[in-house]
């Protein structure tokens, strides 16, 4: 896995380049149109490495918590195939926890995962952990941070797009938010 965080290795990524290199300017105009500027990654320029000792997810989250083992562990639930932890086992750490760098570090994961880069509603998955753990390690994660971007956009572009019903009263909606 290189520092960009993606399934696509160089070979592959060059038959990517190579198939938007021979579209013309109107096949290029609708993808802009569908996609918006999405395009612009394949002018990143990707590291690839193989990972030496990368800790595991349960790792990762004991080095930002700075709490057991034990306690990760329990903490850890599955949303379809992602590893995640529940925002309320975080806003618990961040209201108690007694090292208030933690707390700080805790609040920021959070961020990361509940607003910039929000994947099951309530959990902070496992991805955000690694991009948050990279940061921390100073690696420049700003191709993983564009990709991640584009797809929440694209994310928030259809959920634009999907109909929505009108009956759901504003008091509804605040008891909604308020119990997350």
């Amino acid at each position: 896995m290189g520092l960009y965080a993606h399934q696509c290795n160089s070979k592959q990524f060059s038959r990517i380049e190579e198939i938007w290199d021979q579209w013309n300017n109107e096949v290029r105009q609708l993808f802009y149109t569908n996609y918006g500027d999405l395009p612009y990654l394949l002018d990143v320029k990707i590291v690839y490495s193989r990972a030496i000792n990368v800790p595991n997810f349960s790792k990762k989250l004991m080095n930002i918590t700075g709490i057991s083992e034990q306690w990760v562990a329990v903490q850890i639930k599955k949303k379809g195939d992602i590893k995640c932890i529940p925002w309320k086992s975080l806003k618990d750490l961040i209201l108690t926890h007694p090292d208030v760098r933690k707390r700080v570090d805790v609040f920021a994961l959070s961020i990361y995962g509940l607003v910039i880069f929000p994947k099951a509603l309530g959990y902070v998955d496992e991805a955000v952990t690694d991009l948050f753990d990279r940061l921390d390690k100073r690696v420049t994660p700003i191709p993983t941070i564009l990709a991640e971007t584009f797809r929440s956009l694209n994310a928030c572009r259809k959920a634009v797009a999907t109909p929505r019903r009108d009956d759901i009263s504003k008091e509804k909606w605040m008891a909604i938010l308020q119990n997350l």
